[in-house]
């Protein structure tokens, strides 16, 4: 899987040279363009930079929230084709989802303190897949989201995810419990290790 997965992110990265429209540059919206993001982590927090690392469904934006029990899901931000976002938040135990046009998935992760986390929104059988990405692939993945950009959640970010709270909400349920009566290969984690 981990090849996989790799000669798909390098493969789809390199022809994304010449698919797709225009000069690379892809407009996101309900969310800010940043030159910089600081994702270096502190000694007693976590930093997970949750990318579209290919071109694949440039004209669809997608989602991704921190999911905790009995709590409306928390935006981490709206991803378009070759963009990232840093979550920063407090090692343990956490859930996230991302929402694609057609579909929903997750993915757990167990986080340690003062450790960078990479999970990548690739194409998936529900219109998004979140692949968590080992620690021996950061460097090589690391080189490659050089060329994705980075953007940040606004007051624009929260107003949207308010104003749809209620189908994200619907989809969060609907999917969570197909996703939870999958076997365990086929949920995936990051796991404390997979951060550097």
């Amino acid at each position: 899987m981990r090849g996989l997965l790799l000669f798909y992110l390098l493969g789809a990265t390199f022809a994304c040279v010449e698919a797709g429209p225009g000069s690379g540059s892809y407009p996101v919206k309900h969310m800010q363009e940043v030159a910089t993001v600081n994702a270096a982590p502190a000694a007693d927090d976590v930093v997970i930079v949750f990318a579209r690392p290919t071109r694949d469904d440039w004209q669809v934006q997608w989602s991704v929230f921190e999911v905790v029990e009995e709590q409306p899901a928390a935006l981490v931000g709206i991803l378009g084709a070759l963009k990232k976002v840093a979550y920063r938040g407090a090692p343990g135990r956490h859930l996230f989802m991302a929402l694609g046009a057609n579909g929903t998935d997750f993915v757990t992760a167990n986080l340690e303190a003062g450790k960078l986390y990479y999970v990548l929104l690739m194409p998936g059988e529900n219109s998004v897949s979140l692949q968590p990405v080992r620690a021996s692939d950061h460097h090589e993945v690391a080189q490659r989201l050089a060329q994705a950009g980075w953007v940040q959640t606004t007051s624009d970010s929260l107003a949207w995810a308010r104003e749809n709270a209620d189908d994200i909400e619907a989809k969060r349920f609907k999917y969570y419990g197909i996703w939870r009566r999958k076997p365990s290969f086929e949920r995936l984690a990051l796991f404390p290790d997979d951060g550097e």
